[in-house]
């Protein structure tokens, strides 16, 4: 189901049943995932971004793949034109006292996709989005949010991070050649 929200800005939040269904496979893979990039990387992938694109360290996984197509299915079906769509993802894997604290994107759209996300909201300063497992979020990139734990968990809060950029976004500049964490998406 989708939930589509109209206040100050858009945003859209879906539902996907092959991650609530393949949710402990995914987990495993994004754990192998993190565990990858522990070799040449910090402990925190999260800002990491500019330096590795998640879907590129975890394309030998066919659940993470099937993830990667439900991400630009939903992009297309939100930018529908034919233009060139680059995509820059991150794996944020954090423990209760690492949740993300208040931050915005400078990109045109943001948006995550829960793995795992525990007992934890994202608070926007407009809106707040209740994470469940198969939330994918998409919305503006200048939106201030942070994530804010209900209850305390135990294990990691596994959530795949991603920021979305098109041509005409760009206005020429390429940007996404400056950083390798973007690939193209469509």
């Amino acid at each position: 189901m989708t939930e589509t929200k109209k206040e100050v800005v858009e945003y859209i939040k879906v539902k996907s049943q092959f991650i609530e269904d393949y949710q402990e496979a995914l987990i495993n893979d994004c754990t192998i995932t993190y565990t990858n990039l522990q070799s040449g990387l910090t402990e925190d992938t999260t800002w990491d971004y500019p330096i590795y694109n998640f879907f590129a360290a975890s394309s030998p996984s066919p659940y993470l793949y099937r993830v990667y197509e439900e991400l630009r299915f939903l992009v297309r079906e939100q930018i529908p034109t034919s233009e060139r769509i680059w995509v820059q993802s991150w794996l944020n894997y954090h423990k209760q006292n690492k949740v993300l604290d208040w931050h915005n994107h400078t990109f045109p759209l943001h948006g995550y996709i829960c793995i795992d996300p525990k007992d934890t909201v994202t608070e926007f300063e407009k809106w707040t989005i209740e994470n469940e497992v198969g939330t994918i979020y998409l919305g503006p990139g200048d939106a201030k949010h942070r994530v804010v734990a209900n209850s305390k968990y135990d294990g990691p809060r596994i959530t795949i991070g991603f920021d979305i950029v098109t041509e005409t976004s760009l206005a020429g500049e390429l940007v996404p050649s400056m950083n390798f964490g973007a690939m193209p998406l469509l």
